[in-house]
C-alpha cells in the first residue's frame, strides 16, 4: 500500500515506517540534551504569579446596580431595531 507525501511523491508503508522512525530517533537526540537553568528574573517572576494565585480575584460578572446610560451603550431590543443610545456621562460625577 502506498501513500502520498505532500510533494505528490508515493511512498509504501516501510518507507513510511522509517522516514517517521529516522525522525523520531534525531528529535530524541534533540530533545535528550540538557536543558540550561531558568534565568533567576524568570524564576522571580513565576513566584510572583504563584503568589498572585492565591488572592481573590474581582468578579468578571456585572453587577446589578450599574445603569446602562452611565456606560453609553444602546438599550433596548436589539432584534426589533429599536435600540438607542444613551449620551454618555463620566463615571465621575
Amino acid at each position: 500500500m502506498s501513500s502520498k507525501g505532500i510533494s505528490g511523491l508515493a511512498f509504501d508503508s516501510d518507507h513510511c515506517r522509517a522516514i517517521c522512525d529516522e525522525i523520531g530517533a534525531r528529535l530524541g537526540i534533540v530533545m535528550n540534551r540538557d536543558v540550561s537553568a531558568i534565568p533567576a528574573h524568570l524564576l522571580n517572576l513565576m513566584e510572583q504569579f504563584a503568589n498572585l494565585d492565591h488572592l481573590p480575584a474581582p468578579s468578571i460578572v456585572p453587577s446589578d446596580d450599574i445603569d446602562p446610560s452611565r456606560l453609553g451603550v444602546a438599550v433596548g431590543c436589539a432584534a426589533s431595531g429599536s435600540a438607542k443610545v444613551k449620551s454618555e456621562k463620566s463615571f465621575v460625577d
